[in-house]
């Protein structure tokens, strides 16, 4: 069996046996080489697999790259320190654009680890803008948005592993120029990290993290039940280690999505929480379980939840890089797990998926869906072929809006089906995700213009024209309207996620269709009182013409 030639993202892929590897040159926009594989799939028919651009580095990240090694040959320390703040203002830059290969993701978690070494040697002091930016950066770099992109890396180097420990060294170098009993707080879209500085010989408190109180602190954290807490009794050291000047620097990272992007254990296990991280220098060795951390499940329907720590020296071949053996596993409620653990790491909570997401984690197609919608368009394409049969007979006002109305669903209903049909690329399912917000608010919009139309009716002040281009501003023009403003807002963030084709539960985009909808059915009910008080008035009762326009 043969892959046939096919022209993707700009590049000809010529014709290869199942199983062979192609290479060929990347995107005009980057060096390196791309890949791709011919697989077979159970029928044995060949089929050309996602393309590769592990290897691929776009021209502005290589340009920074040699931009950071000018600033490394300055003699000067400070130069080389404040050369490092103008690399992370650019890779922030580029970041936010979020138009990069996954080996630009590869060599960014190089450049971060440049930059820490940097200031470390320079002993330069990152400004509060550096450290924003730094962890901005890794905000955009472990936004799930990137998942696809991480899990071709991964093929090349495990370059979220490695953004873990650059992000450790970075809170110590910070946390190494704070002055004593002071802290730090930096929340971003995807990260909530605390710094703090405390003098061995007089540790002020326990820990508590997140401090969900805190101001600046975004909805996602501050509503999740993940927690941790360390005794200030773990945070001590032998006599022989301990000095007057000696110090603790405590780090605390709360990854959103980090989970996702880790190298995944073997299936059917799963991350199932977010990823919790606790750094404490000099390191200290707990003589007994006492580091309490509750993490929220972020799926439902799974099965044996148990909490891990990161070991990275080990590899095994079930649990990954998790170890099972540093925490017990104290209460499993629905929405979270108690964990004590004995020494400082980072956390998750592993756990069995359904068999259907282990059997596929794309997401299999609900069939009672598919079958509900293909019915559904197939009802309205019959309506709409009586309609256009028997128009000349039935055309109104109230037939115009019917007619839109069923549009709306008919369009809703097959963007359904595209979305559940097959795997989609990450453009694609952005796209469908902002039609179906689109076509579901003119269904309501319609509905409302049906409202509209019999208030009208009702008190007798039709004028067709008129009215009916008033009728279409809001039908399609009102739904434009609140869709055009949301992917501004947004920057197409949160329409369609790993999972589905639809807007996404976090972040609070999925307001931009429940509130509408939500104020369009109170305006219908309170237009539907209106009327209904009209026509069992006495006036209303008595004009029969007025009973049928209004329907």
């Amino acid at each position: 069996e043969m892959c046939k030639d096919e022209y993707v993202m700009l590049m000809t892929w010529k014709k290869t046996a199942a199983g062979e590897i192609i290479y060929n040159k990347c995107p005009p926009n980057a060096t390196g080489s791309a890949s791709r594989r011919c697989l077979l799939n159970a029928h044995g028919v060949a089929y050309w697999g996602v393309p590769s651009f592990a290897r691929c580095i776009s021209h502005e990240y290589r340009y920074l790259h040699l931009s950071l090694r000018e600033h490394l040959a300055k003699g000067q320390r400070m130069l080389a320190g404040e050369g490092m703040s103008q690399v992370v203002r650019s890779l922030l830059e580029l970041m936010a654009r979020r138009t990069y290969y996954s080996g630009d993701l590869l060599f960014s978690v190089e450049i971060l680890r440049n930059v820490t070494d940097t200031f470390k040697r320079a002993t330069y002091v990152p400004s509060p803008d550096d450290v924003q930016r730094f962890f901005q950066v890794v905000s955009y770099m472990v936004d799930s948005e990137n998942r696809d992109k991480w899990e071709d890396a991964q093929q090349v180097s495990p370059g979220s592993v490695h953004l873990m420990k650059v992000v450790e060294d970075f809170i110590h170098l910070v946390g190494d120029a704070l002055k004593a009993f002071q802290s730090s707080l930096v929340v971003t879209d995807n990260l909530v990290i605390s710094i703090q500085r405390e003098p061995v010989s007089a540790v002020s408190s326990d820990i508590n993290f997140p401090m969900k109180g805190r101001r600046g602190m975004k909805d996602w954290a501050r509503h999740s039940e993940d927690k941790l807490f360390i005794p200030k009794s773990v945070l001590s050291l032998s006599s022989s280690e301990m000095d007057e000047s000696s110090y603790f620097v405590i780090g605390a990272i709360l990854y959103r999505t980090l989970g996702l992007i880790l190298p995944p254990p073997r299936s059917p296990l799963a991350v199932t929480s977010r990823v919790l991280t606790v750094t404490v220098r000099p390191p200290t060795k707990p003589t007994e379980p006492l580091i309490s951390v509750e993490l929220s499940h972020m799926l439902n329907g799974t099965s044996h939840p148990q909490c891990v720590t990161w070991d990275y020296s080990k590899a095994d071949a079930g649990s990954g890089n998790w170890d099972t053996e540093s925490c017990q596993t104290l209460e499993t409620l629905p929405a979270h797990t108690k964990c004590l653990c004995s020494h400082l790491s980072t956390y998750a909570v592993l756990a069995q998926l359904p068999k259907d997401l282990a059997m596929d984690p794309s997401g299999t197609p609900s069939v009672p869906l598919m079958i509900g919608c293909a019915v559904s368009c197939m009802a309205l394409l019959t309506l709409l072929v009586i309609y256009a049969t028997f128009w000349r007979f039935i055309k109104s006002e109230r037939s115009i809006i019917l007619l839109n109305f069923c549009v709306s669903i008919l369009a809703s209903n097959v963007l359904i089906l595209v979305g559940q049909s097959h795997m989609l690329s990450k453009g694609v399912c952005t796209m469908t995700a902002a039609f179906l917000h689109f076509f579901f608010l003119s269904s309501f919009c319609w509905v409302l213009t049906e409202a509209w139309q019999s208030y009208l009716a009702v008190i007798g002040r039709i004028r067709t024209r008129l009215v009916r281009k008033r009728f279409l501003c809001l039908g399609w023009g009102l739904p434009a309207l609140v869709v055009a403003v949301s992917v501004g807002f947004t920057r197409t963030k949160g329409y369609g996620t790993a999972s589905y084709c639809w807007l996404s539960l976090e972040g609070g985009l999925l307001y931009a269709f429940v509130g509408p909808a939500a104020v369009i059915v109170l305006v219908n009910m309170l237009i539907g009182i209106i009327v209904f008080n009209k026509l069992m008035s006495r006036d209303g009762i008595s004009d029969k013409s007025k009973k049928q326009r209004a329907g």
